[in-house]
């Protein structure tokens, strides 16, 4: 992956810094309750993407940013946000917040959050929503690698023919 100027690394740290304040309102209250959406999960995981420098993003990757970036408190912050939505699943058990709560789980596994089982014995619903995620997730990542070994296995081909 490319390497950031200053002035590029600061505005990303910027970025995140304001997208992960204002993510500190998600799961709370009892009115105005909102969920994260998967656009602005996405955009956090990109600006994680760009500061590690890295193209897989795993909760391994936001604990070794927070230790280089104690200032922004990354892992602090997402784990309040799934301490909070495990309360509010607790609390309604309609199809609805499961179905809301659809993004964050799946951006939870997609990053192999570690405590996803403690998510997991909210409901019996919430269970079989993760047991899915993780399916279709390792799933995708399987068809990754397959095609990764047909692309490796062309180029060889290719280059034997020459």
């Amino acid at each position: 992956m490319k390497r950031l100027s200053a002035t590029q690394r600061r505005q990303t740290e910027k970025r995140l810094a304001r997208a992960l304040r204002d993510r500190d309102s998600y799961c709370l209250g009892e009115r105005q309750f909102m969920w994260p959406a998967s656009e602005t999960l996405a955009s956090v995981e990109a600006d994680v993407s760009r500061l590690s420098r890295t193209h897989r993003v795993s909760w391994r990757t936001f604990h070794r940013l927070d230790a280089r970036l104690p200032s922004l408190r990354l892992c602090l912050r997402i784990q309040n946000i799934v301490n909070r939505a495990i309360a509010r699943l607790r609390q309604s058990s309609s199809h609805t917040a499961l179905e809301s709560a659809g993004a964050l789980i799946s951006w939870l596994v997609k990053i192999d959050y570690p405590i996803l089982a403690k998510l997991g014995h909210v409901n019996g619903a919430v269970a079989t929503e993760i047991g899915e995620q993780i399916r279709s997730h390792a799933q995708l990542r399987r068809e990754k690698e397959r095609e990764a070994a047909r692309n490796r296995k062309r180029r060889e081909r290719a280059r034997k023919k020459l």
